[in-house]
């Protein structure tokens, strides 16, 4: 992939990361589903899916799966992004 279009996953990662906090996941582990997540971002349920899997991919979040739904907490490294 080139520069231009990692900085442009990277500004994303940042802006769902930081609706995540809000969401609560910075303190503590939340129930968050693609679903919801993507009508907080403006995006398809799909394209919430894949950032997700992004964050956890790049250390910034932890996610456990479950028949429930998708918990979701920041990881130190994605909290240190984020204000408090």
């Amino acid at each position: 992939m080139n520069q231009p279009a990692d900085e442009r996953k990277l500004h994303k990662y940042f802006f769902v990361l930081y609706r995540l906090a809000e969401m609560g996941a910075y303190n503590r582990t939340i129930k968050a589903s693609t679903e919801f997540l993507a009508e907080r971002l403006g995006v398809s349920q799909q394209t919430a899916s894949r950032y997700l899997v992004g964050l956890e991919r790049v250390g910034w979040i932890k996610r456990i799966i479950t028949a429930q739904g998708t918990l979701v907490r920041l990881s130190e490294e994605g909290r240190g992004f984020t204000p408090a």
